[in-house]
């Protein structure tokens, strides 16, 4: 029998509702929610930008489990939206820590020090995750972004190449105007 993912939502949503109830009725104020219901919740919190409650979420996640890197990760990308690049930072370190083939955490992490204007930092993180992900075309636009600050017009023009081919294979029309827009600078 298959079981659409909507259903499986929904049944996530009643779970989560019954432990907030019976910790309501109980005048529990900590109570153990399941990791399986805080990963949906936390997942739903950022993909609808809500990135107080994605970090809250995902804070609660990393300390049931302080060696999932992926949740270290998430919670590395909500506070980078929450302009914590200096906690960001060191949650992705943690991640890396934990596995260091985790592509999103080094990217991550470039992201956070490319804010910084940490430059050169970046660049290290970047090529690490180029390394890990040779498509990922976010990856190749911000070290081309960042080549072209410096002006390494050479290393600027070949990432950001890259980056457009990319986007091209998977049809983004919208991340393309943007790098064009970049290319044109260079």
């Amino acid at each position: 029998m298959k079981i659409s993912k909507n259903f499986v939502s929904l049944k996530l949503q009643f779970a989560a509702l019954v432990v907030a109830l019976a910790a309501m009725f109980c005048g529990c104020s900590q109570i153990h929610i399941p990791e399986s219901i805080l990963r949906f919740q936390a997942l739903k919190a950022e993909k609808t930008k809500k990135y107080s409650e994605c970090d809250r979420l995902f804070t609660q996640l990393v300390k049931q489990n302080p060696k999932d890197d992926a949740s270290l990760a998430a919670l590395g990308h909500c506070k980078y939206h929450l302009n914590e690049f200096d906690s960001a930072i060191e949650v992705l370190t943690q991640a890396i820590k934990v596995n260091p083939k985790n592509d999103r955490a080094y990217d991550l992490r470039g992201l956070c020090k490319y804010k910084q204007k940490n430059y050169e930092a970046a660049i290290v993180d970047y090529e690490k995750a180029l390394t890990l992900n040779p498509a990922n075309p976010h990856t190749e636009e911000d070290l081309g972004n960042i080549y072209k600050k410096l002006g390494n017009r050479e290393n600027a023009l070949e990432h950001l190449f890259k980056a457009q081919m990319i986007y091209t294979k998977f049809g983004a029309k919208k991340d393309l105007k943007r790098v064009g827009k970049a290319l044109d600078g260079v």
